[in-house]
């Protein structure tokens, strides 16, 4: 191009000092020269669209191959943060959860069973000991779970021979709670 752009000067210069012959044929070739830069200007704006569409498409297969690729791992990977998310969520429910409950534990008021027990003391003996009014079992040496028993069903009613009535009176106070207190305090008589 740059040779055109030369050849075009020189004619130029040339047409300057000549003779009008001389000059219709320098301007004949000078037209020339131009026509010959613009077809040269035309091929190589054709070529590099042509090459522009060539590394478009081989981008395109660039891409596409390397989404192919990866789409597996992608999706095993967000997988595996799913499962993960999930375990983590589950954790952090589980330790919330347990931490309320320490914390309700440790700030609910201690019950004391021994001092529930003294309402029963004058039927049932300081140990548990006596049969209350001659009419009930002695409760000394029962385990936990069976004091518990008792007192849930007498306070329900589903408990009791001679003494219902009477128990009913002594429990129907009591909360689960207390009645734990009371069970586990009987449970060391």
């Amino acid at each position: 191009m740059k040779k055109i752009l030369l050849s075009v000067v020189t004619v130029s210069v040339l047409f300057l000092g000549c003779s009008d012959e001389s000059k219709e044929e320098v301007k004949a070739t000078t037209n020339k020269a131009i026509d010959n830069v613009a077809q040269a200007s035309e091929d190589v704006q054709e070529k590099a669209t042509s090459i522009a569409q060539k590394v478009t498409e081989k981008t395109k297969e660039v891409v596409d191959e390397v989404t192919q690729k990866t789409a597996p791992v992608v999706e095993e990977v967000t997988t595996k943060v799913k499962t993960v998310a999930s375990d983590v969520t589950t954790s952090v429910v589980k330790v919330k959860e347990d931490v309320q409950e320490k914390i309700h534990t440790a700030t609910a008021p201690k019950l004391d069973g021994k001092a529930l027990f003294k309402v029963c003391v004058s039927c049932h003996g300081q140990n548990g000991e006596k049969k209350a009014l001659n009419a009930s079992q002695v409760i000394q040496g029962w385990s936990k779970e069976k004091v518990e028993t008792a007192l849930h069903g007498y306070k329900n009613g589903t408990y009791g021979g001679a003494m219902k009535g009477v128990m009913l009176g002594q429990v129907r106070n009591l909360d689960d709670n207390k009645i734990s207190a009371l069970a586990s305090y009987i449970s060391t008589l």
